[in-house]
C-alpha cells in the first residue's frame, strides 16, 4: 500500500524549505523505501511511500543513519582548541563537546561520524607539529588551532591558520573524491587566481537531543 504524506512545512519556496524537502526524499529512499516518490502539489511536498505516518516518525526518530559532514580546516568544526594563556590549559569548545558527542555516540547509526572523524584526525596530522604552546609568543600561539588529542599538559599538535588551512582544504577535497564522510565545496576558478570554499558542519548543541531535532522537525512538516 502506498500512503502519500502531505508535508506542510516544506513548499518550493523559501529555498531553505525546497531543500528540506528533498532532504527527506533522499534520506527515505537511501535507507528505508526505494520505491518512495515526491511531487510539490498545490504548494507541498508531498511524499508517496509504503510507510504509514508512524513508521515515518519512527524512521526518522529511531533508525536513519545521519550523514556525516565535516569540515576540519575549519577552526570552528570542533576539531581544534584555542590556548587560555591565563588557566595554562585548553578553552572548552561548544562545538568541539557536539562533535565528540556525536563521534562517542553507541549504535550503528553513527558509524560514518566515528570513520569520517578518524580519517580526518589521519589526514591532518602529518600536517601538525608539535609544540608546548604555553612557550610560545602570545602573537605566535594565537596563529595556531590545536589539535586537543590526549592529556598532554601543554604540549600538542598545532596547524597554523593560514598556510595549514590551505593545506587541509586540499587533501580534503581529495579525500572527499574517495569517500563520502567529507563536504568540501572548495572550487578553483578557471582563471586559477580565485577559490570558493563552502563549509556545511553539522553540530548539536549539548542540550539538543538528535530526537529533540527531528520531533521539531516532524512537528514543521505536519
Amino acid at each position: 500500500m502506498i500512503y502519500k504524506h502531505v508535508l506542510k512545512g516544506c513548499s518550493p519556496t523559501p529555498l531553505a524549505h525546497y531543500l528540506k524537502a528533498l532532504g527527506l526524499l533522499r534520506l527515505v529512499s537511501e535507507q528505508k523505501d526505494s520505491t518512495c516518490r515526491g511531487a510539490w502539489i498545490d504548494d507541498h511536498f508531498v511524499l508517496a511511500t509504503t510507510l504509514n505516518r508512524e513508521e515515518l516518525k519512527r524512521f526518522f526518530l529511531e533508525e536513519y543513519e545521519p550523514t556525516a559532514m565535516l569540515a576540519p580546516w575549519n577552526g570552528a568544526s570542533g576539531f581544534y582548541r584555542t590556548w587560555d594563556e591565563k588557566g595554562k590549559k585548553l578553552r572548552n569548545s561548544k562545538n568541539g563537546e557536539a562533535l565528540v558527542s556525536l563521534v562517542k555516540r553507541s549504535g550503528s547509526r553513527w558509524n560514518q561520524w566515528k570513520i569520517g572523524y578518524d580519517n580526518a584526525i589521519q589526514l591532518v596530522a602529518p600536517i601538525a607539529k608539535k609544540v608546548d604552546i604555553s612557550r610560545l609568543p602570545t602573537k605566535e600561539r594565537k596563529a595556531l588551532l590545536v589539535l586537543p588529542l590526549g592529556n598532554c599538559g601543554s604540549i600538542y599538535l598545532v596547524i597554523d591558520k593560514g598556510e595549514g588551512k590551505e593545506s587541509i582544504q586540499k587533501m580534503m577535497t581529495w579525500a572527499n573524491s574517495m569517500n563520502p564522510f567529507y563536504s568540501s565545496a572548495m572550487t578553483a576558478m578557471e582563471d586559477g587566481n580565485t577559490r570558493l570554499s563552502g563549509v556545511r558542519v553539522a553540530m548539536m548543541g549539548q542540550s539538543t537531543t538528535q530526537q529533540d531535532i527531528w520531533k521539531i522537525l516532524l512537528r514543521a512538516i505536519y
